[in-house]
Parts: C-alpha cells; sequence; structure tokens
C-alpha cells in the first residue's frame, strides 16, 4: 500500500493525511502539518511531503508549521512549537544528520508526546541514510519508531541518500 492509501485509511479513522481525493465525495478539512528539520537539506526533503497532500487538497486547507530542529535551544521556539505539535494530524521529522540529535529534541518530543495525548495521526520520518546504517543512524530511526508507538501514530519512514534530486513527491512514496 502506498503512502497516500495507508494515509487515507488511517485519516478515515481519524488521521489520514494524504490519500488520492476525490473532491466531490470528500468533507473539505483543514491539515494541519508540523515540518520539523534540520538544515535546508532536510526541509527540501519534508517540502516534498506538503507537495504531495497539495496535489490532493486545496492549498487553503493544509496549515504548515515549520520548525528548525536547532532553535529549539529558544524558548519561544520551544514553547510555540509544542501545542501545534501536538494538534498537528501529520508530523514530518526531517533529518540529514542522522547519527545524533540534540538533547532538547528527547525532552521536546517527550513534552509535545504527553500534550497531544494519543491524538491519531502519521509521523512521517525522512531520514538520510548517506552515511549507511551506523549505529547512530539505527538509533535514531528506532527512537521514531518508539515516539510513533508511544503516540499512537502511524509511521511512514523513508531513507534516502543525499540531496533528493527531483522535487517529485514520488520521492516520498
Amino acid at each position: 500500500m502506498n503512502t497516500v492509501a495507508l494515509l487515507h485509511q488511517r485519516r478515515s479513522s481519524a488521521s489520514a493525511l494524504l490519500f488520492p481525493l476525490d473532491p466531490r465525495h470528500q468533507p473539505r478539512q483543514t491539515w494541519r502539518v508540523a515540518i520539523v528539520y534540520q538544515d535546508p537539506t532536510s526541509l527540501a526533503s519534508a517540502k516534498q511531503v506538503t507537495d504531495l497532500l497539495a496535489q490532493h487538497v486545496p492549498a487553503q486547507d493544509i496549515h504548515r508549521a515549520t520548525w528548525n530542529i536547532n532553535l529549539l535551544t529558544d524558548s519561544a521556539v520551544y514553547s510555540q512549537s509544542i501545542p501545534s505539535i501536538a494538534k498537528a494530524d501529520l508530523i514530518v521529522v526531517a533529518l540529514h544528520e542522522t547519527n545524533s540529535l540534540p538533547p532538547e529534541f528527547y525532552l521536546w518530543t517527550n513534552l509535545w508526546l504527553d500534550v497531544r495525548s494519543r491524538r491519531p495521526g502519521a509521523l512521517v520520518a525522512l531520514l538520510d541514510a548517506s552515511q549507511g546504517h551506523t549505529p547512530g543512524f539505527l538509533e535514531t530511526r528506532s527512537y521514531l519508531h518508539a515516539v510513533a508507538g508511544q503516540g499512537g501514530l502511524d509511521i511512514i519512514l523513508k531513507e534516502y541518500t543525499g540531496m533528493p534530486k527531483s522535487r517529485s513527491p514520488s520521492f516520498v512514496i
């Protein structure tokens, strides 16, 4: 099952976000998308997810919030992001450097998971595997799987190597 179909199935039960949508048969809905990224490379990857969503949902129905993982030490970014991500239908975590995450990321994740209270949704993890499946990469991947499980989120994991060559949404599927 592709990403779009999986998320449609989950939204039918309360949370799918990217799906082959026939607007004649679907109620108008607002899609809350939270993107957490490390750098321009990972942000470009994350934007492909919202580009895919925009092919199926009117742009005015997509509300996107974006945070740089390296700015989580800023108290304003930290405090504004938690309620927003807790309400997101789709959380995209795009990581270029997968061998280690800043300590703030772990605390921040625990806080939004608590606020989220297992609200249905999906976590899309985009991980740069350019360095191979190092112990740090595997730990990051396992951690994101655990976050999804703890939060009651569906998880879609996509590994890529380096900067995606195309802005095509097929990158995500």
